[in-house]
Formats: structure tokens, C-alpha cells, sequence
């Protein structure tokens, strides 16, 4: 399953799969190296999208911070 959503002016893309009984994710800035996380803790899809979209904005606004 793959989403994508806008945040602070950059498009962000995030694909959430089961393997094995257990949710992975990855999301992409734009078209910046992806960043992953292969078992999630989430207990479904929404929450393992949830988890991505928060990791995902995370890093823009530590990014922003540190500018």
C-alpha cells in the first residue's frame, strides 16, 4: 500500500507492506535516499502508515531546525 502527502513544501511517499505477520515501512523525501524500518511494532496498516508519516516529518523539522 503506498501513500503520498505534501509537508513543509516537500512531497513525501510512503509504502507500508506485511511480510511475515509483521508491518514494514518506507518513506522518501522527494527524491532523496528512502529510509525504511523492517518490523514495525504497529498492529495494523494506519499504524504503520502513522508511524512512517511521523518519521517522515520528523526529519523535516529537525532539518529545518539545525538550518
Amino acid at each position: 500500500m503506498q501513500e503520498e502527502f505534501e509537508y513543509r513544501g516537500r512531497r513525501i511517499s510512503v509504502e507500508v507492506v506485511l511480510v511475515d505477520g509483521s508491518y514494514s515501512w518506507v518513506f522518501r523525501i522527494a527524491d532523496e535516499k528512502p529510509v525504511g524500518l523492517k518490523r514495525s511494532p504497529a498492529a495494523n496498516t494506519e499504524q504503520a502508515f502513522a508511524e512512517a508519516m511521523f518519521a517522515a516529518r520528523s526529519v523535516l523539522d529537525l532539518r529545518e531546525g539545525a538550518a
